[in-house]
């Protein structure tokens, strides 16, 4: 076999899955997502959801016999769920099952929000790449974004993600 049909055969085993969360602590005047500005989510009813639906895809074509690889949690703010309820989504049991390979689970978080500053809660529940959505670090452009934190507020989040993390990189 050679190397390409070698990663033909995995693709076709594998198979990466977004999973939207949709709540955010205010709606972003720019975003186009499907989210809501809420101050208490249903955080347990939601996972308990997401955990039926992939359930109800896992014995279904395209799904049936494939792997998850990677999971992607986006929204909205996902690191409003608490790393439990994260791992949840992961391990109910019901979804596709796992690859054997490394895993590449991705969460976002925002600067702001106390959650994005501890990945080492979301790294035990099998994170291990997190986004922080920083737009800026200007404090003028911020503001102009609607944005409710600050630069100090960015890097700081980022210097306790940096802390924490065995790898990091930055794209601009």
């Amino acid at each position: 076999m050679t190397e390409s049909s070698v990663e033909r055969e995995i693709d076709r085993k594998e198979i990466g899955l977004y999973v939207h969360i949709p709540y955010c602590l205010s709606r972003c005047p720019y975003c186009d997502f499907n989210t809501y500005a809420v101050r208490t989510w249903p955080e347990e009813y939601y996972a308990e959801a997401l955990n039926h639906e992939l359930a109800g895809y896992a014995g279904r074509e395209p799904f049936r016999g494939r792997r998850v690889a990677t999971i992607f949690f986006g929204g909205g703010t996902p690191s409003l769920f608490r790393p439990g309820t994260i791992a949840s989504l992961d391990r109910s049991g019901r979804a596709p099952p796992r690859s054997r390979r490394e895993r590449r689970d991705h969460a976002r978080g925002k600067s702001r929000h106390r959650r994005a500053g501890e990945p080492r809660g979301l790294r035990a529940a099998g994170v291990n790449r997190l986004s922080l959505g920083v737009q800026s670090f200007d404090d003028a452009s911020l503001a102009k974004l609607g944005r409710h934190h600050s630069a100090a507020d960015s890097l700081a989040a980022l210097d306790a993600a940096r802390a924490r993390a065995s790898r990091t990189s930055r794209s601009t």
